[in-house]
């Protein structure tokens, strides 16, 4: 799509934000439909299709959009709920690295494996209390009856039994991240 379609489209965007009065959570639930509408169609490059046109329309910056990004946006003073940064990059040779803000915390072959793990990271931070998810906790967390869970920026990561086990999954995570 060009710049002037682009532009074009953004401003529709804008207005039909603006006029419908569109929230966040609204824009949320409907990327997490058309995520649902991909999968169920058994086609998972739709959805990275839709967020690159998303954010090639966003860039546009026009009022509506603007305020929904910044609404989206986290300052660390504040008392709102953060949106971690879960995300994957290419690591070379099919291999994927998924990230929690600025820590690897696992590779995994091929996107849709990555993906997949992004968004089981993304639901489990999803369902933690409102205070566990303000946490910033890096490190090995008790659960109960032997269990053991591994937090990176408060997500946690892996679950394992054993404190020695939980040591070596938060070793294994480290060595990602010299």
């Amino acid at each position: 799509m060009g710049k002037k379609k682009r532009k074009k489209l953004a401003k529709k965007v804008d207005t039909a934000i603006a006029k419908r009065a569109i929230t966040l959570e609204d824009v949320l639930h409907a990327g997490i439909g058309v995520l649902a509408d991909a999968e169920n169609r058994g086609k998972k490059k739709i959805f990275r299709r839709q967020v690159e046109r998303g954010r090639s329309v966003a860039a546009f910056g026009r009022t509506a959009t603007a305020d929904l990004m910044a609404a989206a946006t986290v300052d660390p003073g504040s008392d709102r709920l953060r949106n971690p940064a879960i995300a994957y990059r290419p690591g070379g040779g099919g291999w994927y690295d998924i990230e929690i803000g600025e820590y690897t915390v696992g590779r995994v072959q091929g996107e849709d494996a990555a993906a997949k793990r992004a968004g089981q990271l993304l639901a489990a931070f999803a369902a933690l209390s409102a205070e566990d998810q303000q946490s910033h906790l890096t490190g090995v967390r008790p659960g109960g009856g032997g269990w053991y869970s591994v937090h990176v920026e408060g997500i946690p990561v892996r679950k394992v039994r054993g404190r020695e086990e939980a040591q070596a999954a938060f070793d294994e995570i480290a060595a990602l991240n010299p």
